[in-house]
């Protein structure tokens, strides 16, 4: 009985392509019939495997009594399988080399290293008619002949693994800006390789687009790209602060559109002669978010990652959370026994916000109003289309409302801005519709309340942008507070004599009423709301926390007070000697910074340069958080809720440029095909 042979499958494992060295040369005939030779061993045990399958199964087939042979399933059976080079493969343009100790096909023509699966002519033709079409009709003879060329110019295969390299380079070169630009991966294949290719083509040509379109630039390449590079700048990053001797944090954490806690931390330690602050790390809380994971989640990496001591962090700030400051069990706390000198900062711009929610009832009541009517005009479509109308017929300045939002730290005196510039289009929309709240437009005590609600809260606006920014030390921000204190005390006197010139909204009320206006009621108002925020910034900014209080020294070592100082007797002999220095004051003068100025004598001056930067460590605010958390809500939107967020938010917010000299000399270069 005749049996048909069950083929054997072939499970071949798809070895990525690797561009031939300097040092590797095509096969010569010698060489291919001794790596046959070895392989002999190789296919007699696959043969006798087969065989002893065959039988087996072909006994399991045939019945006892000979009856016909029942159909029996039998495992099929999966070998590895080493490809030979056979001489006629030249005709495709191909030649044998050898990689370790397998053996490859490689292109003449374009010097293409394939995996020893593809050594067969299907794959091989397929090859020489996508990628050499021009030449494919040529005969054997200009085959050998570029083989022959191969073999006497090595420098050829050179230039190939060059491209290669290069094509790498620029895979991470174009990850970047995409990490950057906060976009989704998938841009750099489906637009940017594209636009590169137009672009080449048109100006440099045919071959130059050619190049550009080996550059490796697909969806998954590009994500392992940015994972790398952030993991290359976050190694640059611990490198630098081990190199600087003190260190301070900023934390915060926030919700992202997958109701994952993040926690955001910035560092800020001596670089290059100056303070340098930086992306430190995110992490992920996806359980509790309680102080002590918070607390661990610092720890874990300060301490375990990055094999920093705490003992050198020398201030921490934080938004005044109760999950972050406290006296027992608070993030800042525990921090505080690792580190006895590390200091804690209360974020400015959140104290001046709490500063200015305390309002009198007779403001609060216009405030109501107005969300009231902002709400019913940004609510309805319809009401909005009309009164964007109207403003149009009315050639106003501005055609819409602006929705009020706790949670923005400028939003309230935005919306009462609008609300004032738009007032005499709000009387007429709301004749028709509310009649009872376009009367309040209609009352003079009423709209000088709003003008001077829009001018307080503008002038605040303008305290907390100009807190907000990089490089500010806790010296700056005393000094603004300091100096909106004493407004405000200049104010409650001016206005104790009918004087509102610094209100200008107010100012315009007044003179377009007149005498209809109760200056008496208003001038207790006004007077009332100012005395509450004095209060309130004594007790968020208290005088005897200045920040500047014996350390005036440290902003000007060379004014000629030198009293209250907290310093000892030897460190004022020192700084007095520091102050008569004119070199040194002259160098004050010129440098651009207070943290350069005492790095620069630091060595001269090791103690007092040390309290000095100690203190302009310091973080000053959550800003930095902040302005992270814009960029997570751009990365991680609800079309990218499962992706990882940490690697594009470092490569995203880090200023550290990557290493990719050390980057690509550790990657094997492959052309996209």
């Amino acid at each position: 009985m005749k049996r048909k042979h069950d083929e054997i499958p072939r499970s071949l494992t798809v070895q990525p392509s690797k561009m031939l060295k300097p040092s590797e040369t095509p096969f010569s005939s010698d060489k291919v019939g001794d790596w046959m030779e070895k392989q002999a061993s190789l296919d007699f045990f696959v043969k006798k495997r087969h065989t002893f399958s065959e039988y087996g199964s072909s006994s399991k087939r045939i019945g006892n009594n000979g009856s016909h042979p029942e159909e029996v399933k039998t495992k099929r059976v999966h070998t590895s399988f080493t490809r030979k080079y056979d001489p006629s493969y030249i005709e495709f343009g191909f030649v044998a080399v050898i990689d370790g100790e397998v053996l490859k096909p490689q292109c003449i023509i374009c010097g293409d290293v394939l995996a020893n699966e593809a050594m067969k002519p299907s794959k091989l033709k397929r090859h020489l008619y996508s990628k050499h079409k021009e030449i494919s009709s040529q005969p054997k003879e200009f085959f050998e002949r570029k083989s022959t060329e191969l073999k006497n110019q090595p420098k050829q295969v050179f230039n190939v693994s060059h491209i290669n390299i290069s094509a790498l380079r620029a895979s991470y070169k174009v990850a970047l800006p995409v990490a950057k630009s906060k976009t989704p991966y998938t841009i750099a294949e489906t637009l940017v390789k594209d636009c590169i290719k137009e672009v080449c083509l048109e100006m440099l040509g045919e071959s130059a687009a050619k190049k550009v379109a080996q550059v490796p630039l697909s969806n998954d390449t590009i994500a392992r790209r940015i994972q790398e590079l952030a993991n290359d700048m976050e190694d640059q990053l611990i490198e630098q602060i081990k190199l600087a001797k003190y260190f301070s944090l900023q934390l915060d954490e926030c919700r992202d559109i997958a109701n994952m806690i993040i926690l955001l931390v910035y560092v800020r330690f001596e670089h290059d002669d100056d303070i340098k602050e930086e992306f430190f790390f995110s992490a992920s809380l996806p359980t509790n978010t309680t102080s002590s994971e918070l607390y661990e989640a610092v720890k874990n990496y300060v301490i375990n990652k990055c094999g920093l001591e705490f003992k050198f962090c020398v201030g921490v700030c934080s938004d005044g959370a109760a999950s972050m400051t406290g006296k027992h069990s608070e993030v800042v706390t525990q921090i505080k026994e690792l580190a006895p000198e590390c200091k804690i900062t209360h974020c400015f711009i959140h104290r001046e916000s709490l500063a200015m929610k305390k309002i009198s009832p007779e403001l609060n009541s216009v405030l109501t109003d107005i969300v009231k009517i902002v709400n019913y005009v940004k609510s309805n479509t319809l009401n909005s289309r009309l009164f964007s109308l109207l403003c149009d017929n009315m050639e106003a300045d501005h055609k819409q409302l602006l929705l009020h939002a706790e949670i923005r730290w400028l939003s309230r005196g935005k919306v009462l801005s609008r609300m004032f510039e738009i007032r005499n289009e709000l009387l007429v929309f709301l004749q028709s519709k509310k009649p009872v709240w376009s009367q309040l437009f209609k009352d003079v005590n009423w709209t000088a309340k709003l003008a001077y609600l829009s001018d307080i809260f503008s002038i605040f606006n303008d305290l907390n942008f100009c807190m907000q920014g990089k490089n500010a030390t806790c010296f700056s921000m005393a000094d603004k507070i300091e100096g909106q204190k004493q407004k405000l005390e200049a104010w409650k006197k001016r206005v104790s004599t009918d004087c509102y010139d610094m209100f200008h909204n107010l100012t315009t009320v007044i003179s377009e009423v007149g005498n209809d206006l109760d200056i008496a009621y208003l001038r207790k108002v006004v007077n009332e709301h100012l005395t509450n925020l004095l209060d309130c910034f004594e007790l968020y900014f208290p005088s005897k926390e200045d920040p500047r209080i014996g350390n005036s020294w440290i902003q000007n070592p060379f004014l000629s007070s030198k009293d209250n100082l907290n310093l000892t007797i030897t460190l004022q002999d020192k700084l007095l000697k520091l102050a008569t220095d004119e070199g040194l004051k002259m160098n004050f003068e010129n440098t651009a910074s207070l943290a350069s100025f005492w790095i620069k004598v630091k060595n001269e001056y090791p103690e007092l340069a040390d309290i000095a930067l100690k203190s302009l460590l310091l973080f000053p605010s959550t800003y930095l958080c902040e302005t992270g958390f814009s960029t997570l809500s751009v990365i991680k939107t609800k079309h990218r809720n499962s992706l990882n967020i940490h690697y594009p938010l470092r490569v995203a917010l880090s200023s550290i440029q990557p290493r990719l000299d050390k980057l690509t000399s550790k990657k094997q270069a492959h052309l996209s095909h």
